[in-house]
């Protein structure tokens, strides 16, 4: 076996869409919107897959061709992996939401880190990026990204059916209604494809899927290998290390999470079994050291309907920098880092950096 290699990242397709939508009415919504757009999706892909009253999976005779468990409640397909057969597994979406404290744009993470490096540390104010609502008035509109991943791709039409109910039934405490307005594909340049309008009936033909290995070759030619590696976490990332949520970030530790989460979702949403190195991948990035880190912890809770409760989403953010010989041969898989996000809540965007140039 071989440590990972671009070869490996064949094992899963991607594709991208841009969904523009607009206010129907004034209102504020959370600064943060991926929760919230997770759970809206979740009862809407339910109202418009579930045929049964009764709207119970665990005993409903059609579940194992349905489309809601298929991408909202996701079993691992093999039966041998890190995942056992039927265990829960890795949702096949991502949302990007609108990066914390504002419509679009990092220039105000640049700025907390910034501010940090200043003050030696932790920004005293380190709860803003995510203290103020995102404010809309009537007509403004609102952007956010959504990565689709292997089989999903194909469910496309029910996916933007079920993100219009969801606009349509609102955002937020007050539940401030939109119309979804378009969708784009990205296809991997600068070039945005309408696909979809709130004029029309159908999707534009067009193939928005690409291969992960085509996605990380392409950025890898936009940056330069080198020894020396900087990360700027754009929104709370949360990775696990002994059952405790990391606030420091060690080389390793990154690795082992963006390789553990590439193995399940090839696991669950591909034919491919993945087969590297994972032992000589983890002896790599321990050769790899910190070298600067200006990280923070930031506050952030989503309300769970399920479990009736507020559910603690913090994590760290900000911005840290590695050095080492192995980062030049470890580079494919954090640029899939870049597509994939890490750690948990990955689904509603939690986990999304930047490798900065």
């Amino acid at each position: 076996m071989m440590c990972l290699t671009l070869e490996h990242l064949k094992a899963l397709s991607l594709a991208q869409y841009e969904f523009r939508l607009a206010a129907l009415a004034e209102g504020d919504l959370p600064p943060f919107l991926g929760s919230t757009f997770r759970g809206s999706f979740g009862y809407a892909l339910k109202a418009v897959a579930c045929s049964m009253p009764h709207g119970d999976c665990t005993r409903c005779l059609l579940v194992e061709r349905c489309l809601y468990p298929r991408l909202f409640e996701p079993r691992a397909n093999q039966s041998n992996g890190l995942l056992k057969q039927q265990q829960n597994a890795p949702r096949p979406f991502i949302f990007e939401p609108p990066l914390p404290g504002q419509k679009y744009s990092s220039s105000l993470l640049r700025t907390e880190i910034e501010r940090a490096q200043s003050n030696g540390g932790m920004p005293n104010g380190h709860k803003r990026l995510l203290d103020e609502p995102l404010r809309f008035a009537a007509g403004d509109e609102l952007r956010f990204g959504l990565t689709l991943i292997g089989p999903a791709i194909e469910e496309l039409p029910y996916i933007i059916y079920a993100i219009s109910l969801m606009a349509q039934h609102g955002f937020g405490a007050q539940r401030t209604p939109f119309a979804l307005l378009e969708v784009l594909a990205i296809d991997g340049s600068t070039m945005r494809l309408k696909v979809y309008t709130q004029e029309t009936t159908s999707i534009a033909p067009h193939d928005a899927r690409r291969n992960l290995s085509e996605m990380v070759k392409d950025r890898l030619a936009q940056l330069r290998r080198e020894d020396t590696l900087r990360l700027l976490f754009l929104t709370p990332t949360r990775i696990r290390f002994q059952k405790g949520v990391q606030e420091r970030l060690r080389f390793e530790q990154l690795v082992k999470s963006l390789s553990l989460r590439l193995t399940m979702l090839a696991q669950t949403h591909s034919a491919i079994k993945l087969d590297y190195d994972y032992q000589a991948l983890l002896a790599q990035a321990r050769t790899a050291t910190t070298r600067t880190e200006r990280l923070w912890q930031q506050e952030l809770k989503r309300y769970s309907n399920r479990q009736e409760k507020k559910i603690e989403q913090d994590g760290f953010m900000g911005e840290a920098v590695f050095t080492g010989k192995a980062i030049s041969e470890l580079l494919p898989l954090l640029v899939a880092g870049e597509f994939l996000h890490v750690g948990s809540g990955t689904a509603f965007g939690l986990g999304r950096y930047h490798i900065a140039s």
